[in-house]
């Protein structure tokens, strides 16, 4: 890892596809089709199962692949690049890149110039390849932005850009529809068919299922691939006599919640309090897990072992995403997050969720990583705790070349923070002497 730029290379790892995702064969088809074209959009709400197509497709093709997850950390352009640069050494290790020799002088050139020698370094590479970049969404970065309208007016002639995310990135991709240089796949053709709800559903519960059963389920839920996930995981422990129809009636919302009440009442209550818990957590690990998990220990509803959470999480296959081979990180799919967080808001205090997220600092201030506990200390409110974070760290980052690094955590804290601590304040007027600026 560089240590200009020190990265989560849990972003870099693409989601595994595993024998229980339905095979979406009409959607594969229309990707291979259009290898051709520069760009692939990817767009719908949460929980249609577009990380899955695409790393199925990753996992069918035969072309070298990488892969990207984005999230609001990333709205930065040299955090940014960081990110883009380590994919493409994933597959091509060797390449000699002149922008990323850029990233460790102080003052970078204009954006334009940047993307100039940055398509420069990609239409190098000599043989077809296909970047995938997740949650594009949770970039609006301006300068962002300005680079990929011109990394897509200009392509590299080998790259195959695609892009995934809950709607449409905030670039223009319009020319590239006019032009029919895109290839788009929406909510329609994400939602799950008749024939696939009846297929996920027969090999999921190991039975044969009735067609009237899958048109109902299939129209209870939209078509929403993780509703039905969800639905079949409520009928797991229903008899074979047992009638499949849906029980509830009612927007898919509330569906949801109704699946996810039935399936989380299958658990052990200790497992639910911790799966509640962990929803703070963008990831997480065993050790991380035992940290949140065990916040009460006077509590008789004290939670498990990470290790015991972690492997009865993924066998109830409650949505648990790997992020690296050896399968010590871990994410939840986002919607199933998202579910889990409003149980957590109405169950818990403000104070409550606010010493989740200082524990979860603690506990990745304590494991040397040190953006993370930043980002929970922030979350958590405690303003006098990222402050120290940011003291305690800053000679290394200066030691090590981290300014822009060093520069960006000043920019996260209140802008009084600053202006109070002479240390931090002596910092910021060191950083502005460096880049040759005003900081004030």
């Amino acid at each position: 890892m560089d240590l200009n730029n020190p990265l989560l290379t849990t972003k870099l790892y693409r989601p595994p596809t595993t024998p229980d995702l339905e095979q979406r064969s009409r959607l594969l088809e229309r990707f291979s089709q259009n290898i051709l074209r520069p760009l692939t959009l990817i767009t719908a709400p949460a929980g249609y199962g577009k990380t899955v197509l695409a790393s199925q497709w990753l996992d069918s093709c035969k072309l070298p692949s990488t892969w990207l997850s984005l999230d609001e950390s990333d709205n930065d352009l040299i955090v940014f690049i960081s990110y883009f640069l380590a994919a493409i050494s994933k597959i091509f290790p060797d390449l000699e890149l002149k922008t990323k020799k850029l990233m460790a002088v102080p003052n970078l050139p204009s954006m334009s110039v940047l993307a100039q020698i940055l398509i420069n370094d990609l239409d190098k590479i000599n043989e077809p390849y296909i970047l995938a970049i997740d949650d594009i969404h949770n970039i609006h970065d301006s300068e962002i932005c300005d680079l990929f309208e011109l990394l897509l007016h200009h392509p590299p002639r080998n790259l195959h850009l695609v892009l995934i995310g809950r709607h449409d990135p905030a670039f223009n991709v319009i020319s590239l529809r006019a032009s029919r240089r895109m290839t788009e796949i929406r909510t329609l053709d994400l939602g799950f068919t008749y024939d696939e709800t009846a297929h996920m559903m027969s090999r999921m519960l190991g039975r044969e299922i009735d067609s009237a059963v899958a048109r109902e389920w299939t129209e209870a839920c939209e078509g929403w691939v993780t509703a039905l996930r969800l639905a079949v995981l409520s009928l797991r422990h229903r008899g074979l006599d047992d009638n499949l129809g849906v029980r509830v009636r009612g927007n898919s919302r509330y569906l949801r919640e109704y699946l996810l009440a039935e399936v989380l009442s299958r658990l052990p209550e200790p497992y639910q309090n911790c799966l509640i818990k962990i929803s703070i957590l963008d990831r997480f690990c065993a050790p991380l897990c035992e940290a949140i998990c065990q916040t009460d220990p006077k509590s008789e509803l004290r939670g498990p072992t990470g290790e015991k959470f972690i492997n009865l999480m993924e066998s109830e296959n409650l949505f648990l995403i790997p992020l690296d081979d050896q399968h010590e990180w871990f994410r939840f799919h986002h919607l199933f997050q998202e579910s889990l967080h409003d149980l957590l808001k109405a169950q818990l205090s403000a104070e409550q969720i606010s010493d989740l997220h200082l524990c979860a600092s603690y506990w990745f201030a304590e494991a040397k990583l040190e953006d993370e506990a930043l980002q929970y200390a922030l979350a958590a409110g405690n303003i006098d705790y990222a402050v120290k974070l940011v003291e305690q760290n800053r000679y290394a980052m200066w030691n090590n070349g981290q300014w822009h690094r060093l520069e960006r955590w000043l920019n996260l804290l209140p802008p009084s923070a600053v202006e109070q601590n002479p240390i931090l304040l002596s910092t910021k007027g060191f950083l502005g002497i460096y880049f040759g600026k005003d900081k004030d």
